[in-house]
């Protein structure tokens, strides 16, 4: 851990967070964006040995996804998780929690446990970060506990000129094999089934003339889901042939490729829960416009037609079919939607979260 040092209002002050995790693109952005403000981050480990031998080097725990932390054999590691949370509070250090979701997409199979988890969760943080007003309210409507917390709003960062953005939209079809008139749809990222891919390619085959196209690019973790969606594809006899599956990880140089090919993102995510989407400032980074449902975070960032579409129910695949019918009659500006998003810069955000610990824990340090 380094010495002090003057950070930019002037003043000493030095705040220390072990992050889970580090490694993560968000997660890298954010960290990078606190540490212009004197907020250092680095990966630590879930152990009492660790912590004890660690203790002097730390001012608090960062968590994001804390589900991720108690996997396995869910009733032993969940014990284990927040022993180790009520120690760590024990040796003094706080706890900021990065609410992404109102509930894990992966959940448990045991009555009320997932529930009893966030409120433990909640009871143990410190501070929440959450994005957007929407996501704040959901987590206020859901956990009344959450009201004797600090919250702190922050936006989700953008990720202009984190990846290339050179091809046209022409050259990306192109390379896609794809006719540069033809229509495109596209889901995009890790294709996990809270994702509604179903939702999508049943839609997709309602609204089709035939002439456009559907693009599912992104690894699939479950490969009973790939099989799955594999079937649901095949079932659409004749009209299979348009759509592209692309089972793998998209590497950081052709992510381009499948945004610039397409004309709109789709993402029907079935799960209410959801309170934010990376994928969402992905597609918007390379002015991509969205169809989505109006929940979480979406209902803040989709915030006219400029940006996109969006549906009211998630469950309702007659209005998922209306927008995406809406949208290809639609024009939308992608220099105007990569310009709109600039607003959401990490310098920005890192700066509001550097405000929120300077606020809340400047006596604490």
């Amino acid at each position: 851990m380094s010495k002090k040092q003057k950070n930019t209002l002037g003043s000493e002050w030095q705040f220390t967070l072990c992050a889970y995790p580090r490694d993560d693109q968000y997660c890298n952005q954010f960290y990078m964006a606190l540490e212009k403000y004197n907020v250092m981050a680095f990966k630590g480990e879930l152990g009492f040995r660790w912590i004890l031998k660690n203790k002097h080097n730390f001012n608090a725990l960062h968590f994001h996804w804390p589900s991720f932390y108690y996997g396995g054999v869910r009733i032993i590691s969940i014990f284990k998780f927040y022993l180790f949370l009520t120690f760590a509070k024990m040796l003094g250090k706080k706890i900021l929690w990065t609410v992404h979701n109102l509930y894990p997409h992966h959940i448990i199979h045991v009555k009320k446990l997932d529930y009893l988890c966030r409120i433990l969760m909640v009871f143990f943080s410190d501070l929440l970060f959450v994005h957007g007003i929407t996501s704040k309210e959901t987590l206020l409507k859901e956990f009344p506990l959450v009201r004797n917390k600090k919250i702190c709003i922050i936006e989700h960062g953008n990720y202009l000129e984190r990846y290339p953005n050179k091809v046209t939209a022409a050259e990306a079809k192109k390379k896609l094999g794809i006719s540069s008139s033809d229509f495109v749809y596209l889901s995009f990222g890790k294709a996990n089934p809270y994702k509604g891919l179903e939702d999508l390619i049943k839609a997709y085959k309602l609204v089709t003339d035939g002439k456009d196209k559907l693009i599912i690019a992104g690894r699939f973790p479950n490969k009973n889901y790939l099989k799955k969606i594999k079937q649901k594809i095949h079932d659409m006899g004749g009209l299979s042939g348009n759509v592209k599956l692309v089972d793998r990880r998209i590497e950081d140089d052709e992510i381009q490729i499948f945004l610039n090919a397409a004309d709109i993102m789709v993402l029907p995510y079935k799960y209410k829960s959801v309170l934010t989407s990376g994928i969402a400032l992905f597609a918007l980074s390379f002015g991509l416009a969205i169809v989505a449902p109006r929940i979480g975070y979406f209902n803040d960032l989709i915030c006219d037609n400029g940006l996109g579409v969006l549906y009211e129910k998630s469950s309702s695949i007659s209005e998922l079919c209306d927008s995406m019918r809406m949208v290809k009659k639609m024009s939308f500006d992608r220099d105007a939607i990569i310009e709109h998003v600039k607003r959401y810069d990490w310098d920005i955000i890192g700066q509001k979260a550097y405000d929120c610990l300077r606020e809340h824990f400047w006596s604490d340090v």
